[in-house]
């Protein structure tokens, strides 16, 4: 909720929210007025650990989250994503997290493409964004991969400084125009908020 205040957002996209369903946090948001779609990983142990993981786009009281059916979950990829709506704005956003911050594998590619494939026939303006653990500036194989997926369902990828604390761009948002994206430090996160 801070994070809405200080930097004044309407929809928030996350990654590793190392939630569960019953997560007090998005209660509390909630109870507040915030909409909240998320998708936990699902638990591999029934103990108290920690859920690594997990997807979650939360909204401001006065925006409007419908939830989009984006088919199955992979095993290659977490995603969350909606309908967001603002007076009369509407559009589609999805967040995407390889699970188990893993390297990315031929398939993520293969349920990333069938994923955007699902978006991109909206008629709305559509933004994807997430951790992608792929370094768009040090794995230029993978890179490149990524921008041949976006680049036939018309996206950009509108990111272009690092977005980790040690470096690295491994977040990033790609969207059907090239939207102006601001990377800022938060003290929550070893990865940058985009705005």
């Amino acid at each position: 909720m801070e994070m809405f205040r200080d930097h004044r957002l309407s929809v928030l996209g996350l990654t590793e929210t190392w939630h569960d369903t019953d997560s007090p946090v998005f209660s509390r948001c909630r109870a507040s007025g915030y909409s909240v779609i998320d998708r936990p990983r699902p638990r591999t142990r029934d103990d108290l650990s920690v859920n690594h993981g997990g997807v979650a786009l939360v909204a401001a009281p006065g925006t409007l989250l419908s939830p989009l059916c984006t088919g199955s979950p992979s095993a290659t990829l977490e995603t969350v994503a909606c309908y967001a709506t603002t007076g009369r704005s509407r559009a589609a956003v999805v967040v995407v997290y390889p699970p188990g911050s893993q390297l990315v594998t031929p398939q993520f590619f293969i349920d990333l493409s069938s994923l955007l494939g699902k978006l991109v026939v909206l008629s709305v303006p559509l933004y994807v964004t997430g951790d992608f653990n792929v370094r768009l500036d040090r794995d230029t194989r993978h890179a490149e991969h990524l921008r041949l997926i976006y680049e036939p369902f018309g996206l950009q990828i509108c990111c272009s400084v690092p977005t980790h604390r040690d470096g690295g761009i491994l977040d990033l948002v790609a969207a059907l125009e090239n939207v102006s994206v601001t990377v800022c430090d938060v003290e929550r996160s070893d990865h940058s908020l985009l705005l």
